[in-house]
């Protein structure tokens, strides 16, 4: 559900002035220049017009200034008073990928959800709101248009997502099984479907899935969806040679669209390790930070290798808010470096990372998470690929918390082969031969992190935690220097909304059914087991 939101918007605009015709021009036919002139035209004369603001903002994501698009995308935020919504979306939407997310949010709370005579206007905002972790919220632009909307697939689709995220399981499905009314073919309905785990109408489902893939959809994407969720649909089930077969379609798929490039990773994991090696970093004080920022804890690691519960007990703390899984990080390390790259590092951002000013980088960090901490002393940030980021975050934050979650190699590369995850992230996860590449970096580095940041790190293996979740729940909650609570490790005693894939599994409580979980297809993962050696 994290697509972009550039189908929503056809660029157009009530707007008596041919400069401002020529410059959506231009930026359609990719004259950035042109279309950067005729919005100056535009502002020589009123400096303050929001959508001549927004469209330099959006010119200048395409031109990877990200401070000037942040510069713009708030600027036009200032004048958006009186905009139609689909106009104001374009500018929240700026805001949200340029790291502005707080801004976005207030300008999000001030569109009446019951105003009905702009469907798509409200479908935006819930699905911004999603994006930005208040699913109740957007429910409520969702729950007003299901009276009018019912049958549309696009808003019974993000409302059945949205009502997992809170642990609506079956309204969820109720919802998914109106799209699919709606929509038959509907790829990430079925997928999200599939998900949810219920028992009832399985083999209905599975049926239904294999007369879709009977003449599959030309887009790969499409086949990804509709093959991992007859996987997911066949493996509870128990029938483990077809649910492989499924797999194994829907993995290749995913990877012919997003393919991995290891030798490209393995590069920035070399200069990442390279150019730390004998940085003297900022040592970390004993307690939390005393000025007015909330200290910030960073659960790191592969993903499904039991971030989401320890976030989860970490949320039963009343000095923490949690936070789920946020980009603040890595937009702000785009914002400070003045560049714009693909995922947390490239190769030049690996090599140039010690010419940033980390103290801006911090101070930024936590200015734009602020708004989230609800004034508390502690919050986490979960997002798991921050761990190529260790040196990075220790350095403009010395008194961060940073927990590291690993697991049983199998398990952990096993969990995330068979997670469809969203568009272009964890490439690595569709091919046997690439989990085994990606899991040889993440190792040598997280022993890199942890060889030159002795002591600063807690690692804590996921085994250890749902083996004996009350003694490392403590040995947690020590490490951040936060007061001990009895029965923290109880998921059950929290209901707030979870956001990743692991909503089902963590609101069942703590257990251990998920430890060698990969032994079920022990047969079809060796020659998984036998790369995973030879690192």
């Amino acid at each position: 559900m994290q697509e972009s939101d550039d189908a929503l918007f056809d660029m157009t605009r009530d707007f008596n002035d041919s400069r401002w015709l020529e410059a959506i021009r231009n930026f359609n036919s990719h004259d950035l220049g042109g279309a950067a002139a005729r919005c100056h035209e535009i502002l020589a004369e009123r400096p303050k017009d929001p959508m001549a603001h927004w469209l330099l903002a959006s010119i200048a994501i395409e031109s990877g200034k990200p401070r000037l698009s942040a510069h713009h995308g708030l600027e036009a935020s200032q004048s958006a008073a009186g905009l139609g919504i689909l106009d104001l979306l374009q500018i929240t939407w700026t805001l949200i990928v340029t790291g502005e997310a707080k801004r976005a949010y207030e300008l999000l709370q001030g569109i009446d959800p019951h105003d009905l005579a702009n469907q798509p206007g409200l479908w935006g905002a819930a699905r911004q709101l999603g994006m930005l972790e208040f699913p109740a919220r957007a429910l409520r632009f969702l729950d007003a248009l299901r009276g009018t909307a019912k049958r549309n697939p696009t808003v019974t689709t993000l409302r059945g997502h949205l009502l997992s995220v809170v642990g609506e399981s079956q309204r969820a499905a109720e919802s998914f099984q109106e799209t699919v009314a709606v929509d038959p073919v509907s790829p990430l309905a079925h997928l999200m479907l599939s998900r949810l785990g219920l028992p009832t109408e399985r083999s209905h489902r599975i049926d239904r899935l294999r007369r879709l893939l009977v003449s599959p959809p030309p887009h790969p994407e499409h086949v990804a969806m509709l093959q991992y969720a007859l996987f997911n649909e066949l493996d509870a089930l128990g029938d483990i040679p077809a649910a492989w077969t499924a797999l194994v379609a829907g993995a290749e798929a995913r990877h012919r669209s997003q393919p991995y490039d290891a030798p490209a990773e393995a590069a920035v994991i070399d200069r990442l390790i390279e150019t730390t090696e004998n940085h003297a970093f900022a040592r970390a004080p004993s307690a939390p930070s005393s000025d007015q920022s909330a200290t910030p804890i960073f659960i790191v690691g592969l993903p499904r290798t039991g971030t989401t519960v320890l976030e989860r007990i970490l949320g039963n703390h009343p000095d923490v808010c949690t936070c789920g899984e946020l980009t603040a990080l890595a937009q702000q390390h785009q914002w400070t470096a003045n560049r714009v790259w693909d995922g947390m590092f490239d190769l030049r951002a690996a090599t140039e990372w010690q010419r940033l000013d980390a103290g801006v980088l911090g101070r930024r960090y936590l200015e734009a998470t602020a708004w989230r901490t609800q004034g508390k002393l502690f919050f986490s940030d979960k997002t798991p690929a921050n761990y190529m980021a260790i040196g990075l975050i220790l350095e403009a934050m010395p008194n961060a918390r940073v927990i590291h979650l690993y697991r049983d190699p199998m398990d952990a590369c096993f969990s995330n082969y068979k997670m469809l995850f969203g568009p272009n992230v964890y490439k690595y996860s569709y091919s046997l031969a690439g989990l085994a590449e990606h899991h040889r970096n993440y190792t040598r580095l997280m022993a890199h992190w942890n060889r030159i940041f002795e002591g600063r790190i807690l690692n804590l293996s996921y085994e250890d935690l749902v083996g004996n979740s009350a003694a490392h729940a403590a040995r947690v909650l020590s490490y951040c220097g936060l007061s001990s609570r009895e029965n923290i490790e109880d998921l059950t005693a929290n209901r707030s909304a979870v956001s990743t894939e692991s909503r089902s599994q963590v609101r069942e409580g703590i257990h251990r059914r998920y430890v060698g979980s990969w032994r079920r297809y022990a047969h079809q993962l060796q020659p998984l087991s036998d790369l995973l050696a030879r690192n």
